[in-house]
């Protein structure tokens, strides 16, 4: 027999048996009945009066209060919103009562309804002209939101490309504007160009790094008619292989938003725009062509290979060219005017001048480009008000520092001080030949000539254009060359004294490159401001007993070794090189520097150098580790002026052999005969040339 189920007791039953001392009306209204809140329950007891229908009057719920009032708020009481309220009233304040609107989430509100309305504003625009744009435009836009750009970066990107729906040939003289400043980003770019990249807008980014820091220290060609060329797919000023040159000494600054991108580096991707560059020039060869392009290309390359360390390789590719300029006659005035090439096949040879120099200059060589004659220099029309120099760091460029470029002043007085460079070069490094005090004399007062035709806008103050700090820095390194051999030496007949010009070079040079890092940082710096810094360095080696000397000296080591973050086997190099000669000179170091030369090298191979204390100067040391002192006899300062060194002028080798040409003072191929550097021309362990040309 089934049971009931059992009746669970619901809680109006409970309530309805007491319905009369609670006021309910004995008929009740079940699970409807009214609610009441336990402030309204006595209310409800002592009104209790029934409606129309016999029911009681609906009791009204009390509303939410949205703010206190002042005194409520401070003392944390409830407050009923009435003015005055009711805790106000209950004490007596009620002139205190008073109520602080407060519209500040309101204005949050507001503020961010804004945004929300800009940003899609923003992408609207966005949207509208990836629908209107070209293929070339869109896949440009396409990459920098890959890139991470932010809505209003890509909108401030956007506004530097061309409008969309304008062709090519509409491009108007304000768009030329744009190509003067800021390199390619008005013109469709070098995607045609090359085959290792397909991304538009990176590709005219490593164009735009070139010409922004790059160009001006070996203006091998004309940007106007580079750019017009590559517009136009015209190949007299343009070629796949000088573009490959372009983008790979653009990727040496190159840092990528997403370093995910490049799983292996940038450095990579550089050495794929050489090898696709090299590739393109072989066949160029093979064809028996010889092209002006073809030359800048090669020149372009061979300030990669410095700044990779691959001396032979630049050797090579610089031979290369002057064998092309050679054949197409470019030292001949009047072939430029034969063959059409004009002012530009005149600025490729003087490109190339200051290449060969510039090469042989850093590593202590005759230069190999020795032509009878010269071109006439090459005439570099101002631009005007166009011709402006803003800096472009990363994928932006900071227009509060728009500078004129000055192109044609500064390359004017750049052919002027690489004439002087060529005489000192082949006055130090001709074979059989040494030079005289009388050509030392002869060639500083040429240098003090050309400093003293500096116009004042080319001197390097803060926030200069690039260019002027270059050439700056080669005069002092070019006065070094000429009198760091003789610093500690009895020679008779020079018209300054060598050590006091040499300190000063190397403190112009200190200084320059702190005002460089300071401004644009030496991650924008070329791989020739590693060169002078290093020959700074060793003139305070020099001096290390002066004051200030040891600081001056560990700053220009510490500026070496930031720049090896983007210049490793350089920046390795010229350390290994000022250590080793320090140890084979006993010099000695304090044990409380060492921190600051770790990092870059190992330093247990040179222990030897960091003492504890120092009980004399450090030319007593010197001299004693030479024998040119006596132990407990103090240095004299005639002693102090002999030569440290039997070596060629200009060398850092500390051999007595003079069968070989010295090597530079700079960092290059230095001391081979002490194996610090076995493989520094990579002859033994590098088949680059074997397996490329």
């Amino acid at each position: 027999m089934s049971r009931a189920p059992p009746r669970h007791r619901d809680h109006d039953d409970e309530s309805s048996q007491n319905t009369t001392s609670r006021g309910r009306h004995p008929s009740g209204l079940g699970p409807f009945r009214e609610i009441l809140s336990r402030e309204s329950a006595p209310v409800a007891e002592k009104n209790n009066v029934s409606g129309a229908a016999g029911l009681p009057s609906p009791v009204t719920r009390k509303s939410n209060v949205s703010s206190a009032c002042t005194p409520c708020r401070r003392l944390k009481t409830k407050c009923d919103g009435r003015t005055p309220c009711s805790s106000c009233v209950s004490k007596g304040t009620e002139e205190a009562c008073i109520y602080d609107v407060d519209n500040r989430r309101k204005g949050v509100l507001k503020r961010m309804l804004h945004d929300s309305q800009q940003e899609t504003t923003q992408l609207q625009s966005i949207l509208d002209y990836l629908r209107s744009a070209n293929a070339t435009s869109a896949a440009a836009v396409l990459s920098q939101i890959r890139q991470g750009l932010t809505t209003s970066e890509l909108i401030r990107y956007i506004e530097t490309l061309p409008a969309a729906g304008v062709p090519k040939e509409s491009v108007g003289a304000e768009d030329l504007e744009g190509v003067h400043q800021h390199g390619c980003r008005d013109v469709p770019g070098p995607l045609e160009w090359t085959s290792v990249v397909q991304d538009q807008g990176i590709l005219n980014h490593l164009v735009d790094l070139f010409f922004c820091w790059q160009y001006h220290q070996l203006p091998i060609l004309s940007k106007p008619d580079f750019l017009d060329a590559m517009k136009a797919g015209d190949t007299r000023f343009c070629s796949p292989a000088l573009v490959n040159a372009i983008l790979a000494a653009g990727c040496s600054l190159y840092e990528p938003a997403d370093p995910s991108a490049y799983p292996q580096g940038v450095k990579v991707l550089a050495d794929q725009f050489m090898e696709e560059a090299e590739r393109l020039i072989q066949e160029e060869l093979v064809q028996g062509k010889y092209t002006l392009t073809s030359i800048q290309a090669l020149a372009i390359m061979s300030m990669q290979d410095i700044a990779a360390g691959k001396e032979t390789i630049m050797w090579f590719h610089l031979g290369l060219a002057v064998m092309m300029a050679i054949n197409l006659a470019l030292d001949n005035d009047a072939s430029h005017d034969a063959a059409g090439t004009g002012e530009s096949g005149r600025l490729t040879y003087w490109g190339l001048f200051i290449a060969d120099r510039l090469a042989a200059f850093t590593l202590g060589r005759l230069p190999q480009m020795r032509t009878v004659g010269h071109p006439r220099k090459p005439q570099h029309p101002s631009i005007g008000e166009s011709d402006i120099w803003v800096p472009m760091m990363n994928l932006t460029r900071e227009s509060g520092f728009r500078r004129p470029e000055n192109f044609a002043q500064v390359v004017s007085c750049q052919y002027e001080l690489f004439e002087i460079v060529n005489d000192i070069l082949s006055s130090f490094y001709h074979p059989g030949q040494d030079a005289t005090t009388h050509d030392v004399n002869a060639l500083y007062m040429r240098l003090l000539e050309w400093r003293n035709k500096q116009p004042t806008e080319m001197d390097p103050i803060p926030y200069a254009v690039p260019n002027i700090y270059h050439l700056r820095l080669l005069y002092h390194a070019a006065i070094l060359i000429l009198f760091r051999p003789y610093m500690q030496s009895t020679t008779e007949g020079l018209s300054v004294e060598p050590t006091l010009v040499c300190k000063e070079a190397a403190s112009a040079i200190l200084h320059i490159e702190a005002i460089y890092d300071q401004c644009y940082g030496l991650r924008f710096a070329p791989i020739y401001y590693l060169n002078y810094i290093y020959a700074a360095a060793f003139v305070y080696v020099t001096v290390l007993a002066e004051p200030q000397a040891l600081k001056f000296f560990l700053q220009c080591m510490q500026y070496i070794k930031t720049m090896g973050k983007y210049y490793q086997r350089p920046a390795e190099t010229a350390f290994h090189l000022m250590l080793s000669m320090l140890l084979k000179q006993d010099i000695k170091l304090p044990r409380s520097v060492r921190g600051e030369l770790v990092g870059l090298v190992p330093l247990e191979p040179y222990e030897e150098l960091f003492v504890d204390s120092i009980q004399r100067a450090y030319e007593d040391q010197a001299l004693l580790a030479s024998g040119l002192m006596s132990p407990g006899r103090p240095a004299q300062l005639g002693e102090m002026e002999q030569p440290m060194s039997s070596g060629t002028p200009g060398s850092l080798s500390f051999s007595d052999s003079r069968e070989t040409p010295v090597e530079d003072f700079l960092v290059g191929e230095l001391a081979f005969e002490s194996g610090l550097l076995p493989d520094l021309l990579e002859d033994g362990t590098d088949d680059t040339l074997g397996r490329r040309w």
